[in-house]
């Protein structure tokens, strides 16, 4: 299985809560949403992430976990956009919704570091 396909299928994993197909109009509950044109987005924008890169983007957003270099960059050459989107389109999921006041802080951060370093 090739990069793209892993960025595509973590994506519509982490933007499509579990059991349901893709909505109509908006995903999510409370006050996070995502719309289609913004999942379209992460779609094509998570089509670039490099394998290894996925857990540990992730994981330094969600657990304050040190991002690499290589990963860094990766996340440089995706773009704030599509890191927003993405964390976006996770916290409207109800599972994700509950981190969202530490999550939104370090996913700025995070991309602060980053830009530093891509």
């Amino acid at each position: 299985m090739g990069e793209n396909s892993l960025g595509h299928r973590f994506v519509l994993f982490a933007i499509r809560p579990k059991g349901t197909s893709l909505p109509n109009k908006n995903v999510g509950s409370g006050r996070v949403h995502i719309s289609l044109n913004e999942i379209a987005y992460v779609l094509n924008c998570g089509k670039k992430l490099i394998h290894d890169c996925v857990r540990k983007i992730f994981a330094s957003v969600f657990r304050e976990v040190d991002l690499n270099d290589v990963c860094c960059r990766n996340l440089g050459y995706l773009g704030k956009r599509c890191l927003d989107t993405t964390i976006k389109g996770l916290l409207s999921m109800p599972m994700f919704h509950k981190y969202s006041t530490k999550t939104l802080p370090r996913s700025e951060a995070v991309w602060n570091h980053c830009a530093l370093i891509a």
